[in-house]
């Protein structure tokens, strides 16, 4: 039989003609016009096919930009979105999930590490249809909100006799304007 040309991954044999989802490899929508010979030994008969190979179209990301907002140590859960155009089955590609993050469905997880200043961190991820990848990078803020911490040792290292008077500066990391103070004890 004179196949003519039939685009890359697709095949034909007795009598069928078949292509596997993954190997069709298609850079552009294009026509393909062949000829196929049927012979039963004396006579030939001829008919010229054409198939029109689409070029898949990879899936698109819905989200973007900011994806969290929050305080250091806070866990979140937010949900990513996207789609196909021909309605292919989407998911993320599991191993290119920064670590610390888990993606389970469309729920993306993680905790805010601790940190000494507001932060934004960029994440990437990618999503795929199985035969196209796209990422997309996003951004998770994380708001420095750490209470306090004392910076004046505990240990006063004062001995008070009766009727006697002191003073000393206790202080933390907020500074005197930065904080408010309250005396609780016996």
């Amino acid at each position: 039989s004179d196949l003519g040309t039939l685009p890359q991954g697709v095949l034909f044999r007795d009598g069928v003609l078949s292509s596997d989802r993954g190997t069709a490899i298609v850079l552009a929508d294009t026509v393909y016009t062949f000829t196929l010979r049927a012979s039963d030994g004396r006579f030939n008969t001829d008919r010229t096919f054409t198939i029109t190979m689409l070029k898949n179209e990879p899936p698109v990301w819905i989200s973007e930009g900011l994806l969290f907002e929050g305080n250091e140590g806070q866990s979140f859960s937010v949900e990513l979105d996207w789609s196909d155009p021909e309605g292919d089955m989407v998911s993320v590609v599991q191993n290119g999930i920064p670590n610390g993050y888990t993606v389970v469905g469309k729920t993306l997880s993680s905790k805010l590490p601790s940190v000494s200043e507001t932060t934004t961190n960029n994440i990437t991820l990618s999503i795929t249809d199985g035969r196209t990848a796209v990422a997309r990078t996003f951004q998770i803020k994380t708001n420095f909100s750490s209470a306090p911490k004392w910076v004046t040792a505990p240990n006063l290292g004062t001995n008070l006799r009766e009727g006697s008077t002191f003073s000393r500066q206790l202080q933390t990391n907020a500074g005197a304007a930065g904080a408010t103070y309250a005396a609780k004890g016996t």
